[in-house]
């Protein structure tokens, strides 16, 4: 699996036909998934949960077993009784009816799948955090005997009524061997397209076609003035048989805009201006190449992002991951490489003990082990009191837990960042692994002022260069230090032997040259973020990756360049 970035990680998340996911992709998915920010996501319920709940690709596997528990017709609410209130929205957003326009949209989904007629349905409107878009998300559900035989989440604009996104959760994996024509297929998702956008449409052209044993996948991007629009895109999947399964938007797509806004392309500066300060954002990382066990020395383009074509400065967009990533300066650290074991569901009250953690009397029960799950996982889970727990380990070594609880108006003085770092890092040094010296805090978004929780992510770094696949993340209670969740890296002693030497890499100013011979800086219309809110007008933006697509890696060595 070649992931380069976030996006195109929620994408594969989106757009897969495999429910079980294979085991590089949850080695993938644990460290990437968690960067997730925005509220949008929770029209991919993986990444929703992931967000809303600190919870990492081990307990996302684990999360994934509900998703086959239900598939397989069994008891939704004796299979798996957290994980359906855990995927719940919040209350104070829930309604009892679709209303407006929206309502005309559910009357078309019924037309092009009318098998959702008559399903139960949860229903919440709530508000995009940065496009303040109002959003209705709906559940349909319909049960026979108390199996689950139609399982449907479905996103619609509260406001103009467009479908943002639709998902069939219960598509049948052995039914897929019949090889739908790829032209049928883009005849279908664009007629469909076609009648739920209207006259709209007519500005979206097909970006690619990808066609596998497993079906059709799709993507249309808005264009205006003959340039992209960030954002504005629609994915459309099948299945090998051509039922159309996965309907998904770019986050800005369908928003009130109009062609006059958009900025003219004929004015702006020359791309030679940015490309001369471009080694700026060339940075060292080290990372497995795909298929390979060693470590290499890299320049990334995950930094990289979006320059306004005006003034060259650099815009922060929305996105599902940040605009760019960016890390705090070295932070020395003392590990203390303190491991927990549990080898039996009685030792898991004693085992989070050791964690600081009293939950004592707790009774916590062990979770299926699926085939699609690494051999050395296991999970456990309890709802205690108030709270519901989940704890992962790894070879019987605790790597993870996740301790959610309602939301309560505590009154007190929030701590500060700085205090928050501070309790983050003395806890999570006892259980880092011995050898470890340095690490550098991974600069997200951050979260606003009104979040009752931070969480924070601290990087493996070696000799100043970071190992983004090498991450501690811990969840923090803003007011009571409490700690959340945390997720612990299982490495060995003495790991980094034989890695590059960074001193021995090229030069930031030659890495610039040669990803800019491969990847050229094209236009874009994008929407900028400000403040944590999505800016109404766009701006025209020079970047490589236009479309959030085809990215690259250098060899920091050998000066190659990789897709």
């Amino acid at each position: 699996m070649n992931i380069h970035n976030d996006r195109e990680l929620i994408d594969e998340v989106r757009s897969s036909f495999d429910i079980r996911p294979r085991q590089e992709f949850a080695n993938v998915l644990k460290k990437k998934l968690l960067d997730a920010q925005e509220k949008r996501n929770g029209r991919a319920h993986m990444a929703s949960v992931v967000k809303k709940w600190t919870i990492s690709a081990a307990a996302v596997l684990v999360l994934a077993g509900g998703a086959l528990i239900w598939k397989q017709g069994t008891n939704i609410t004796t299979a798996l009784p957290f994980l359906h209130s855990i995927l719940l929205k919040d209350k104070d957003t829930q309604v009892t009816e679709v209303v407006g326009i929206a309502a005309q949209t559910v009357e078309k989904l019924y037309k092009e799948f009318p098998e959702m007629r008559g399903s139960e349905q949860l229903i919440f409107l709530e508000t995009s955090k940065e496009s303040q878009r109002r959003e209705y998300y709906i559940a349909f559900r319909k049960r026979e005997n108390d199996n689950v035989i139609l399982y449907r989440d479905v996103s619609i604009d509260s406001q103009n009524g467009l479908l943002l996104s639709y998902s069939d959760n219960l598509l049948d994996e052995d039914d897929k061997n019949v090889a739908t024509p790829k032209e049928a297929s883009v005849k279908k998702a664009t007629t469909f397209l076609q009648d739920f956008l209207g006259q709209s449409f007519e500005e979206y052209r097909i970006d690619s076609v990808n066609v596998d044993k497993k079906g059709t996948r799709i993507r249309y991007v808005r264009f205006v003035n003959n340039f992209p629009v960030k954002g504005m895109d629609y994915r459309v999947y099948l299945t090998g048989d051509g039922k159309m399964v996965r309907i998904s938007s770019g986050e800005v797509a369908g928003l009130l805009t109009e062609k006059p806004i958009f900025p003219n392309p004929s004015i702006g500066l020359d791309k030679s201006i940015i490309e001369r300060n471009f080694a700026a954002y060339m940075k060292l990382q080290y990372k497995k190449r795909e298929g390979q066990n060693e470590f290499s020395l890299l320049y990334e383009d995950d930094s990289i992002g979006y320059f306004n074509a005006l003034t060259g400065e650099e815009i922060k967009v929305t996105d599902y991951s940040p605009y760019r990533k960016s890390y705090s300066p070295t932070i020395q650290v003392n590990p203390g490489g303190k491991q927990v074991k549990i080898k039996s569901a009685q030792e898991v009250p004693d085992a989070l003990a050791q964690f600081g953690i009293d939950c004592k009397g707790a009774v916590f029960k062990v979770q299926p082990h699926y085939s699609y799950m690494p051999k050395e996982m296991a999970g456990y889970e309890t709802k205690w009191k108030n709270k519901k727990m989940i704890v992962i380990t790894m070879d019987g070594i605790v790597s993870e837990f996740i301790i959610s609880k309602p939301t309560e108006e505590t009154g007190g003085t929030k701590l500060s960042d700085q205090e928050l770092e501070q309790r983050a890092l003395a806890y999570l040094q006892q259980y880092m692994t011995k050898g470890i010296t340095e690490v550098k805090r991974y600069i997200t978004r951050g979260d606003s002022k009104e979040d009752k929780e931070q969480n924070m992510k601290f990087v493996f770094t070696y000799k100043g260069v970071v190992v983004p696949s090498h991450r501690y993340d811990l969840t923090i209670d803003k007011t009571t230090g409490e700690i959340l969740s945390i997720s612990l890296e299982m490495v060995k002693e003495n790991f980094t032997k034989n890695w590059p030497d960074p001193t021995n890499a090229i030069s930031p100013a030659e890495a610039a040259a040669i990803y800019l011979k491969h990847r050229p800086l094209t236009l874009t219309y994008v929407y900028p973020v400000k403040d944590g809110n999505m800016q109404k007008t766009p701006i025209l933006a020079y970047t490589p990756i236009p479309n959030n697509r085809g990215s690259g890696s250098i060899d920091a060595i050998t000066g190659k360049f990789e897709e």
